[in-house]
């Protein structure tokens, strides 16, 4: 999203009642600009795809679609944990998403203000959620932050590659993935975080 219209749309949704962010849209209604070269253009049916998966992945971790707001429940540490862990998966396992496109903000803006608008305002509570959860930074807007924590956090080797993303707290993904000296080298975390784990509980291995 260009970031004139990712503004406009922020204020329009930013103290939006849940269920008029769940109601319709266009996913790709305007507003889009388009990177002049490299990448895939996402189609309609893509982008409701992965809109239904991540839908789904909330409702797992305890989101109520289609409830009159009076009986919404706002998330507790564990329903918010278990939300970040099924969002980045589901990001980071079937979107298809390289680190070059992660790297742009307007892409994950268009996800939180078009897409699941609904999962941001339930995640992060309050009359008004702050722009910054919607916005195009990286370590704030609540889809790339997930994304970029698996992408960091990823075990290859490892049965479930997402486990570390269970197995650390929020204080832990957050002062590895906000280190770039740190995040930016896979192996080194993995690495980093096995001694620690072992240092704990001398029978936990990642593996």
């Amino acid at each position: 999203m260009r970031p004139g219209d990712t503004k406009r749309t922020i204020a329009e949704i930013a103290s939006a009642p849940l269920s008029v962010l769940e109601e319709p849209r266009d996913l790709l209604a305007g507003g889009l600009l388009w990177a002049p070269t490299g990448g895939t253009r996402v189609v309609r049916e893509q982008a409701e795809l992965l809109r239904e998966r991540l839908r789904s992945a909330a409702v797992a971790a305890g989101y109520l679609y289609g409830v009159p707001d009076a009986e919404r429940v706002p998330p507790d540490a564990a329903m918010k944990a278990e939300l970040d862990f099924r969002l980045a998966s589901v990001l980071h396992g079937t979107a298809e998403i390289s680190p070059h496109e992660a790297s742009d903000g307007g892409m994950w803006a268009w996800m939180t203000c078009r897409m699941v608008p609904e999962l941001v305002r339930w995640r992060f509570g309050g009359e008004t959620t702050t722009l910054e959860r919607f916005g195009q930074n990286r370590q704030r807007n609540l889809v790339s932050r997930l994304w970029w924590r698996a992408e960091y956090l990823l075990d290859e080797d490892a049965a479930d590659p997402y486990h570390l993303l269970r197995t650390l707290g929020e204080d832990e993904q957050v002062q590895l993935a906000e280190r770039p000296n740190t995040a930016g080298y896979r192996q080194q975390v993995l690495a980093l975080l096995d001694a620690l784990l072992c240092m704990f509980d001398p029978s936990v291995h990642r593996n």
